[in-house]
This record gives structure tokens, C-alpha cells and sequence, in this order.
């Protein structure tokens, strides 16, 4: 995993809890590593092309904003992004999964942020939540 050497993170708004940060930030990489390690076991030939992930936290002008970029197996066809963010709902058919992206969501529209969910060009997915500094809790 690599942190982006900018990355920074300047005291937070009295209206925005640092917990909340660490479960969306945390929730997202636990994803990353998910799906890069299916993608690992689907193509272990690929393995040193696959093995990265990449985190960016900023907070410049008016938005934090925390981004988990990967080279894993990309976002499942069958399902769109609000499907995913569905407390439940699951790419990954074991038990009790479904909750990770359901809080991402639910606290990036606490703050009243968006959360953006692309497939990468070459492989993999991004995703990246912005939250306005500004935004009620």
C-alpha cells in the first residue's frame, strides 16, 4: 500500500468526527485489499502488476477528501454503485458482509459529501469521497 506523499490532513472542523474518517478511510481499503487479492487468485501471473493500492487524503480548499485507488478485479458488472452502497448487498457471496460501503455511504451523506466509485483505466477501481468541511453531522 502506498499513502501519496502529499497527503495531509490539517485539524478537523469542530463538525466532523475524526472517527468517522478512519471507518470510511479504513472501510475502503479493506475493500481494496479484497478485491486485489481476488484478482491475485484469479491471475497469480499478474500478481506484481495487481499488488497495488494507492491512498490520498487532502483537505485543500473547502473539501477533505479521501481517495483508495487499486488494481483489483474493477467493480462488479451485475451490480451498479448505489446497489453497493446497499446496507446487505454484496459483490462477495460469504456471510455477513454488505455493512463496509453501506457506512461509507451513509456518513459521506451524514456531511452531506458525495462518494464517486470508478472503474480505474487499465484495472481495478477508485474511489473518492468528498466531504465538505462545512457539512452538518
Amino acid at each position: 500500500m502506498l499513502v501519496d506523499e502529499e497527503s495531509r490532513l490539517e485539524p478537523l472542523p469542530e463538525n466532523i468526527n475524526a472517527d468517522d474518517l478512519v471507518t470510511i478511510l479504513g472501510n475502503l481499503i479493506d475493500n481494496a485489499f479484497d478485491a486485489t487479492q481476488s484478482a491475485i487468485k484469479a491471475a497469480p501471473n499478474e500478481r506484481f502488476e495487481r499488488a497495488q493500492i494507492e491512498v490520498s487524503i487532502s483537505d485543500f480548499g473547502n473539501e477533505i477528501i479521501l481517495e483508495v485507488s487499486d488494481k483489483g478485479c474493477g467493480l462488479p458488472k451485475h451490480l451498479d454503485v448505489d446497489a453497493l452502497t446497499t446496507r446487505g448487498v454484496s459483490s462477495k457471496s460469504a456471510h455477513n458482509r454488505g455493512v463496509g460501503l453501506f457506512l461509507v455511504k451513509q456518513l459521506t451523506e451524514r456531511y452531506q459529501g458525495q462518494l464517486e466509485m470508478i472503474e480505474n483505466d487499465t484495472m481495478g477501481t477508485r474511489v473518492t469521497i468528498y466531504i465538505p468541511k462545512d457539512g452538518l453531522a
